[in-house]
């Protein structure tokens, strides 16, 4: 599996709880600022952490992509 592939697998969500912004984007197919913009109006539910913004996967978030673990 290539990295870009394996960056594109949602992660466990008990192991990993958050996310970064362009990787987000990258599951859902969206370009890196089509997922920044997607933070800054709240369709991705963040949090800061120091300088960063990290997506939380919550259950709402996977349920409104529709995304499941593999």
């Amino acid at each position: 599996m290539s990295p870009c592939q394996r960056d594109r697998s949602l992660p466990d969500p008990d192991a990993e709880p958050t996310i970064s912004v362009p990787r987000a984007g990258r599951i859902l197919g969206m370009s890196k600022n089509a997922a920044y913009a997607a933070a800054r109006d709240g369709r991705f539910p963040t949090v800061a952490i120091s300088p960063y913004r990290r997506v939380v996967l919550t259950a709402q978030f996977l349920e409104q992509y529709r995304l499941r673990r593999r």
